[in-house]
């Protein structure tokens, strides 16, 4: 049994909130966008000045589907002053797409930069495979080694906010209603293909090392077409969640090894131009590599 404390700052289940488990280090809050410029001068975020990982919550405004951006700082709360975008001066910093946050930090001091650079790329993995939300992350986070010791803290963080998170209403990495990951629907690809053969007008590919591979660019959201060629082998410094990505689709038949090469059987849809691109590469990398 756990025993969870929250705290809210207004007296008002809409304002500002703060979890903590009873035993515990982990503290997480909720906070709306209009609240943070008023927070860096309040005691009761002093928690948020100190390394951790924040989730920004929103909706896409072209399509009205949920959307999360995971990230990391050594100092929480001025890394969400300048996502709302900060001073005037600051504006271009800013991102649009969210209207509330939720923040995890350890009480004590337990938690250091290597931990929440840990921590990023674990949030990420958990809310890829749970595909609650789109995310808005260009590129998937760097993977970061950590002793035995900080695994295990980092573990037992990682399972309070799993926790806390469904608490909060944002349930990012809840895999009990997990949807799959496949292509649009038929109404969504008429809307993309605009009826065309195939519905291609300007189609986007790479061509790295001899891969060439099509795609149909919906905002954020990429479909890697169908006969497309993607990298035989993964490099060592492959991420873990494309290294999984790419079993998970050998295994249900998107790409298929044929003539020496491995081929793209079925379209499927990617979160964002980073991940097709590591995807198709087999290794890390940008949405810049796409020509």
């Amino acid at each position: 049994m756990k025993v969870v404390e929250i705290i809210l700052k207004d007296n008002s289940a809409k304002g500002p909130q703060k979890f903590s488990i009873q035993s515990e280090t982990t503290v997480g809050y909720k906070i709306s966008r209009t609240e943070i410029d008023n927070y860096l001068s309040d005691s009761f975020y002093d928690n948020l000045k100190t390394p951790g990982v924040y989730i920004l919550v929103g909706t896409r405004v072209n399509d009205g589907k949920r959307s999360v951006y995971i990230g990391q700082s050594d100092n929480v709360a001025k890394r969400l002053y300048e996502h709302k975008g900060g001073q005037d001066g600051e504006k271009k910093q800013g991102k649009l797409f969210w209207s509330e946050c939720l923040a995890f930090v350890a009480t004590n001091s337990q938690m250091h930069k290597g931990h929440a650079e840990y921590l990023e790329l674990e949030f990420y993995k958990r809310a890829y495979e749970a595909n609650q939300y789109l995310l808005e992350n260009e590129n998937i986070p760097s993977e970061k080694f950590v002793s035995e010791s900080d695994k295990i803290f980092c573990d037992d963080f990682i399972e309070d906010c799993k926790l806390l998170t469904s608490l909060m209403g944002v349930p990012v990495f809840d895999l009990s209603n997990k949807e799959e990951k496949e292509i649009f629907s038929s109404s969504e690809r008429m809307k993309i293909f605009n009826g065309n053969k195939r519905g291609i007008e300007d189609p986007k590919y790479v061509n790295a090392n001899g891969y060439f591979c099509q795609t149909v660019d919906n905002e954020k959201a990429f479909i890697i077409l169908e006969n497309s060629i993607v990298a035989r082998e993964l490099t060592k410094k492959a991420s873990p969640t494309i290294k999984r990505l790419r079993r998970e689709l050998q295994k249900r038949g998107y790409i298929k090894e044929e003539n020496g090469k491995l081929v793209v059987k079925k379209e499927y849809q990617f979160a964002s131009a980073g991940i097709a691109a590591s995807f198709v590469l087999g290794r890390n990398a940008s949405s810049k590599e796409w020509k």
